[in-house]
């Protein structure tokens, strides 16, 4: 005779299948959990192996770049810059956007790199996370002023604010040539001392023969909420300013056709009431 199945026995089965699949079920979130956790330290290790691997390739191009830097300091005839213009936009929270565009004449030997210099006036807003925040590019530019292809380029950090900025070119530049260059800075912060309070001093030096520099610092309304004061530095032509009547900005323009080798030209700005 085959009894009949009690009402526990059933419960009891029930319940034993509901607990395995509950055991299943905390098993599976937990190797789920293990392998998320296992991908998140991978990312992590991999993350800082690429972090660590560019670090190493920029100290190898800075070293490099270093190397060249004292061959072209000891030979101010290895070229000559025939024009620099500069275009510097200023936000109202003092963030910068600078394009310069070089044209380059080689003399006798090929020039392998080239190096220049943006700087703040002291080293204040410019944490780790601002620095690192900077971004630089720079590019050939054709015949018909269009950007060509990328220069590779790499970040040294100086005292007081300078940055030196390395343009590694893929193949030397050859003698007795000309080349057209543009270099892009995104600087956050890069204003900010005119609105601390503070005298901004915008300035240049040039470390070999130079034939033009032409300058044009361009600062949103939001910026000049009060009157831009400009001085030129000694020696200096004192620059044009223009405000646009139609969007309030503020355009300070300078203009440098006899520039002589490792003189200081330029002007402060401060806000005034």
């Amino acid at each position: 005779m085959i009894a009949a199945p009690s009402a526990v026995g059933t419960v009891l089965s029930i319940g034993g299948v509901l607990l395995g699949v509950q055991i299943v079920s905390y098993l599976s979130m937990g190797l789920l959990a293990l392998w998320l956790g296992l991908c998140v330290v991978v990312l992590a290790i991999d993350r800082r192996a690429v972090r660590r691997s560019l670090r190493e390739k920029d100290d190898v191009l800075r070293a490099y770049g270093n190397s060249i830097r004292s061959e072209q300091e000891a030979d101010q005839d290895l070229f000559h810059t025939a024009s620099w213009d500069e275009e510097v936009s200023i936000s109202g929270g003092g963030d910068a956007v600078i394009i310069r565009k070089f044209i380059l004449k080689t003399n006798t030997r090929p020039v392998r790199a080239i190096w220049t210099l943006a700087k703040r006036n002291s080293d204040a807003h410019l944490s780790p996370a601002t620095r690192d925040a900077v971004r630089v590019s720079a590019h050939y530019l054709n015949a018909d002023g269009r950007t060509g292809s990328r220069i590779v380029t790499t970040k040294a950090w100086e005292h007081e604010g300078r940055l030196r900025v390395y343009m590694h070119f893929d193949r030397p530049l050859a003698p007795a040539t000309e080349v057209n260059i543009q270099l892009k800075l995104e600087w956050p912060k890069y204003a900010r001392d005119a609105l601390d309070g503070l005298t901004d001093v915008v300035h240049w030096t040039a470390r070999r023969p130079t034939a033009r520099l032409s300058s044009s610092h361009t600062y949103e309304k939001s910026y000049t909420k009060k009157t831009l004061a400009i001085t030129a530095l000694d020696g200096t032509p004192e620059p044009t300013v223009v405000v646009d009547a139609t969007n309030g900005t503020t355009k300070i323009h300078l203009d440098l056709d006899e520039i002589e080798v490792d003189r200081e030209y330029g002007y402060r700005v401060s806000l005034s009431d």
